[in-house]
């Protein structure tokens, strides 16, 4: 007996320890993975589509960190060409040790990623360290990447064409700017159609695939809001569609035809036509009023039009019990094929401690996804926007961008040309979508 209590105490003791390094070696205070004496050493090599010059400050912050027993080597790359150049370095060999990964690639390369164990860094220090839209860099057994930055879609509005149209605020629910919530609907008040149905000024940037920017991310955030996630991983692992589920279908269908009706002529709600530049574009002459893009937009706004008096706030929602926004999400991934996995799980942990986290976000402009950053106030005004919506963020398994956007846009175009019903294309998205998640 004496002897079973012995091991039991040994046991007990031994478990405990190992969940306190866990923890501490992913906040950062466990000084043989922050400091680079664990023995780990060499050069490892950094994918990412972030600017060299807003991530130089961070490099230098981990070279000194880590004195010379680490050199991280960053090589930026182009982000249409980012999946391509990896697919092709990792089939010669040649690929990174570890990457800066959207979550749009997290289910395309998951086989590719060397997931760190829950039993290394626990899942209650994970879930209480970052929100939850970061659970995408998840599996059943471990992590696939540590979260870094968000860069969430928001609500950019013209405030001279909001004034004039006698309008303090932007709408805080889809609903208002159809049914006269905020007063006469703001589609009317903002929308300027000549006798021939051309759109002279626009409300809002919705209705149409081929010229509304980030249609796949609206249309996506719209089905989310409703509650239908569109794809999830099962128990045993296995990513399988909800777009045409029973549960989920009406909600699918309501997202599509919410989001086609801005191009219908014969409805109330007409401001978006073909025929009109992309919205950004459009947002940046003055004659679009509202326009929902990317926090990491802004800079790119303010160059095309020194001039344009905009401001940014969260996308509206579908109702008050739920806020959700989405967006894309960064983490730093190690590869199965690093050739120095050791050091690479040294750096690729040192990215997610806060100071490292808080400096990286800081220095490519967007939030990051850290909980206790997020907590704290900021007197940046936009950062104070992006923050919230970080919160709020929660994205979806996307198999592969380039073919889902197809797929998309086949479900919205065919809506609105009037091919099938609504309910028809959702189920050939459907079909379409699950094939290439077997993929």
């Amino acid at each position: 007996m004496k002897n079973q209590n012995t091991f039991q105490i040994i046991f007990l003791a031994v478990f405990g320890i190992m969940i306190i390094v866990g923890t501490l070696a992913f906040s950062g205070y466990l000084p043989g993975l922050s400091s680079g004496k664990s023995g780990a050493s060499g050069t490892v090599s950094v994918w990412g589509t972030f600017s060299d010059t807003s991530l130089s400050p961070v490099l230098s912050a981990l070279h000194q960190k880590f004195g010379n027993n680490i050199y991280i080597q960053y090589k930026q790359k182009d982000t249409l060409r980012f999946d391509t150049e990896l697919v092709e370095a990792l089939a010669s060999g040649a690929g990174p040790d570890l990457i800066i990964i959207p979550d749009t690639l997290i289910a395309r390369h998951q086989n590719k990623i060397a997931e760190e164990s829950f039993t290394t860094t626990p899942l209650r220090t994970y879930l209480d360290t970052f929100v939850d839209g970061a659970n995408i860099f998840l599996t059943q057994t471990g992590i696939l990447a540590y979260p870094l930055v968000a860069d969430p879609l928001v609500l950019y509005y013209n405030k001279d064409a909001l004034a004039r149209a006698g309008y303090a605020d932007t709408p805080h629910y889809w609903s208002q700017l159809i049914d006269g919530s905020m007063g006469e609907s703001p589609l009317s008040r903002l929308t300027q159609i000549d006798e021939r149905g051309n759109v002279l000024e626009s409300a809002i940037g919705l209705g149409d695939y081929g010229n509304v920017d980030h249609s796949k991310d609206i249309v996506a955030l719209l089905i989310l809001q409703s509650g239908n996630p569109i794809v999830v991983r099962t128990s045993d692992g296995v990513l399988q569609t909800t777009l045409s589920t029973k549960e989920d279908k009406f909600q699918s269908e309501a997202a599509v035809n919410f989001f086609t009706q801005f191009s219908n002529p014969a409805k109330t709600t007409y401001t978006w036509n073909s025929s009109l530049p992309a919205s950004r574009v459009l947002f940046g002459t003055g004659k679009l009023a509202l326009y929902v893009g990317f926090a990491s937009e802004y800079s790119t706004i303010t160059a095309q039009n020194a001039h344009l008096n905009f401001d940014v706030a969260e996308v509206p929602q579908r109702d008050a019990t739920r806020k959700v926004t989405t967006g894309r999400l960064y983490g730093i991934a190690r590869m199965k094929q690093s050739k120095n996995p050791a050091a690479a799980l040294i750096i690729e942990r040192a990215f997610a401690d806060r100071d490292v986290s808080e400096l990286f976000a800081g220095q490519v402009g967007l939030p990051t996804l850290r909980r206790d950053v997020l907590n704290e106030s900021t007197a940046d005004p936009n950062l104070a926007v992006y923050n919230k919506a970080a919160i709020a963020l929660q994205s979806w398994y996307d198999p592969n961008p380039t073919m889902s956007d197809t797929i998309f846009g086949t479900m919205i175009q065919s809506t609105l040309t009037g091919q099938v019903s609504a309910s028809q294309a959702v189920d050939r998205a459907s079909v379409e979508l699950s094939s290439l998640l077997k993929k």
